[in-house]
């Protein structure tokens, strides 16, 4: 019989195939030792780390251009580190200001240079004409007359237009036809537009200038005249108006007089000075700050020289004034009698049904009798007075006396609109005070306020709070 052959020593890779089955599991997977591949960043150990040597390396040459000589002025502005660069934002440069002024007077340089050359090239041919005795053109007749007026004529000197232009001027400008102050222009919307023939009101009445004066005389408590004077014209400031205007009170003369003046330029009718050269000596107290910040323009931009300002604070200032010098009048004449005073406290004690009956009586009176009688002399005295200070009577002469001191001041908001502030102050013995336990006293100004704001008038709140005091007698 042949003999076997036996399987060769070293399997063939081509040929032989591991068998499938427990040989190739995934425990003997595990088993498998596996080779651990270093990391591309680690230097190999096949290369040994190379030792920086201590001979200084040659340097190397490299050709850089020249720079020119422009270029070397001027560098380009290095970005912001700390943001992208695609924003492009710049570094902060502490000399950035410097370096623009140095630029700038570079390049005055460069064109001082440049006129420069174009003067030495004109005198070159001056010199050559004469020289020669013949006549040669300009090489650039326009860079030459350029030149001289840069440097020869000033803008700043030359003379302004005769007045009869300033005037032409003025009177071909709508705006100088407007009042005084900046206009703003008016953009009519869709609803502002209104149907001509929905309008209830009647067609406009033409008028002359003295047939208007009366309807416009209402909204004010002054007689205005005013005069206008041309002033000289200097050579740097442009054709100007001096007005003075003085404003006197229409329906008490001597009341209230002042006078403005004002220096308007003619070409577009704008304030350049005002100053009030005399003002009511009773009205400087309240009204004189308010005046100056507006001359001196210590205040906002639409309050600086602002005529309109100023003649409505004047005329809120005098109608609230004179309210206020009626009612120290009329409490100064009731006060010379002491029954009719102590006669007015017991009504206003009266029972609350009765009371109620004998405040609107009186009430009815004092509208009725809105503007009493008084004499200019008396209204004077008071004009300017911002307190008024008088003793409650007592009715008997060991009888402690009390005393009410009112406060009526004038203030101002930015538009010239009179703010009044009106107080009450009560004097009162100090045995009343410890024996007021409910604080009834402390409560008094306040009560007054209420009153006054609420529309009752001061010489009734006044009336109402002293009969308050007496009852604590």
């Amino acid at each position: 019989y042949p003999e076997p052959e036996l399987p060769p020593s070293i399997p063939d890779a081509t040929s032989f195939t591991p068998p499938k089955g427990i040989h190739s599991s995934p425990s003997r997977w595990r088993d498998k030792p596996r080779t651990k591949h270093s990391s591309p960043l680690k230097p190999s150990k096949s290369r040994p780390l190379e030792k920086p040597s201590k001979k200084s390396a040659l340097p190397v040459h490299r050709f850089e251009p020249p720079q020119r000589e422009g270029e070397s002025s001027i560098q380009e502005p290095s970005l912001d580190d700390k943001a992208h660069p695609a924003r492009q934002v710049l570094a902060f440069d502490p000399n950035g200001d410097k370096r623009k002024e140095k630029l700038a007077l570079d390049e005055e340089i460069a064109k001082l240079k440049r006129d420069l050359q174009v003067v030495s090239k004109e005198n070159d041919r001056i010199r050559l004409m004469q020289a020669s005795g013949r006549i040669l053109s300009f090489a650039d007749e326009e860079e030459v007359f350029n030149v001289v007026r840069r440097h020869l004529v000033d803008s700043e000197t030359q003379p302004p237009p005769p007045p009869s232009q300033q005037l032409l001027k003025a009177a071909l400008n709508p705006a100088a036809l407007l009042p005084f102050g900046r206009t703003t222009p008016v953009v009519a919307t869709a609803e502002d537009e209104v149907n001509i023939t929905d309008i209830k009101s009647h067609h406009p009445i033409k008028m002359t200038a003295e047939e208007e004066l009366p309807y416009l005389q209402l909204f004010s408590p002054f007689d205005v005249t005013s005069t206008v004077a041309i002033l000289h014209s200097d050579g740097e400031q442009p054709l100007r108006q001096r007005r003075i205007m003085t404003f006197r009170s229409k329906d008490a003369p001597g009341l209230f007089t002042s006078k403005i003046e004002m220096v308007v330029n003619a070409m577009n009718s704008s304030i350049m000075e005002l100053k009030v050269d005399s003002l009511e000596p009773s009205a400087r107290a309240e009204l004189g700050p308010f005046v100056t910040k507006l001359c001196e323009g210590d205040c906002n931009r639409s309050m600086q020289r602002n005529i309109g300002i100023l003649s409505w604070a004047m005329g809120e200032w005098y109608q609230a004034a004179v309210q206020r010098a009626y009612l120290w009048s009329k409490l100064d004449r009731e006060l010379a009698s002491k029954g009719e005073f102590l006669q007015a406290i017991a009504e206003a004690r009266k029972k609350k049904p009765a009371r109620r009956a004998a405040t609107e009586e009186l009430e009815k009176e004092a509208q009725s009798a809105s503007t009493p009688s008084f004499k200019k002399a008396e209204l004077v005295h008071f004009m300017g007075q911002q307190a008024f200070e008088f003793d409650i009577p007592s009715k008997k002469r060991s009888d402690p006396t009390s005393s009410v001191r009112l406060e009526w001041k004038i203030d101002f908001d930015w538009i010239g609109e009179a703010q009044n502030k009106v107080a009450v102050m009560i004097g009162v013995p100090g045995k009343w005070r410890k024996a007021d336990q409910r604080g009834v006293l402390g409560k008094l100004p306040k009560l007054f306020e209420d009153l006054v704001e609420g529309g009752q008038d001061p010489s009734l709140a006044v009336k109402t709070i002293v009969a308050l005091v007496v009852g604590e007698q």
